[in-house]
């Protein structure tokens, strides 16, 4: 996720402490290769103290899901407002029809509304996996650093788009965490030349998902996605169907 984004002039001025700093935070990552790879992923995206600094992030995000057909299954138009300061709070708020619903967490409790009206069928556990996957995708290279993250570097690779990237892998165990809810593996693209981070391949329990950052905007020194696609692949990582596409926009960071 993504917290408060300084004007450029102060980023400017934390740039060189925010990168001695993180050196501390990578100082348990033994293996040279990955430590310099995520070290200059977390500059070029922003500065890892300085996202750490950040008090809240609001967006607007739409999203296309696709069945395999091609046809629309759904589509929605969100605005996300994250508060990490002083309290930790979400809250994503869309409309279906005449229906405003929210979904908010706050001190670890979630909820849904409808119209202002708690939403007594909606499931916990569902809430919560929205929400913990939205704020994490927002919140890459910065949330490879959470505890519990199994981290390894694998090379370079090209990638569908042509691309040649490093390549970090990312392992979570809820056996050994309990943070972590599934037994997810990622594997995280950061552009060779730039180390801005490009995309990702992500194996579920069901499926596999590659992912490709399309666009981008520079807000107050911080890289925001603001295009992004999700194709389903095969075992091999050849493309099957186009799964999603997301928009995000109107970025405010406080």
């Amino acid at each position: 996720m993504l917290k408060n984004i300084y004007v450029f002039l102060a980023i400017l001025l934390f740039a060189s402490c925010a990168t001695t700093q993180h050196k501390d935070t990578l100082s348990t990552v033994k293996d040279a290769k990955l430590k310099e790879v995520l070290s200059k992923a977390l500059d070029a995206m922003g500065g890892y103290d300085n996202w750490n600094n950040i008090k809240s992030l609001q967006f607007d995000k739409k999203t296309n899901l696709y069945e395999a057909s091609g046809a629309v299954e759904k589509a929605t138009d969100q605005k996300h407002t994250y508060t990490f300061h002083p309290t930790n709070k979400v809250n994503i708020s869309w409309k279906e029809g005449d229906v405003v619903n929210e979904m908010l967490m706050e001190k670890g409790q979630v909820k849904k509304l409808k119209n202002g009206q708690v939403d007594t069928t909606a499931k916990s556990s569902s809430l919560k996996n929205s929400i913990y996957a939205s704020t994490f995708v927002i919140g890459i290279p910065f949330k490879l650093l959470d505890e519990g993250a199994e981290l390894s570097y694998e090379g370079t690779k090209v990638i569908a788009n042509g691309k040649k990237v490093h390549v970090v892998k990312a392992v979570y165990n809820p056996t050994t965490y309990k943070a972590h809810t599934k037994a997810d593996i990622w594997w995280h693209y950061f552009d060779e030349q730039n180390y801005q981070q490009v995309g990702y391949t992500v194996q579920l329990h069901d499926h596999t998902s590659y992912v490709e950052n399309l666009s981008f905007d520079r807000v107050g020194g911080f890289l925001f996605t603001t295009s992004r696609k999700s194709w389903r692949v095969d075992d091999n990582g050849n493309k099957e169907y186009i799964r999603a596409a997301y928009e995000y926009s109107n970025y405010e960071v406080k």
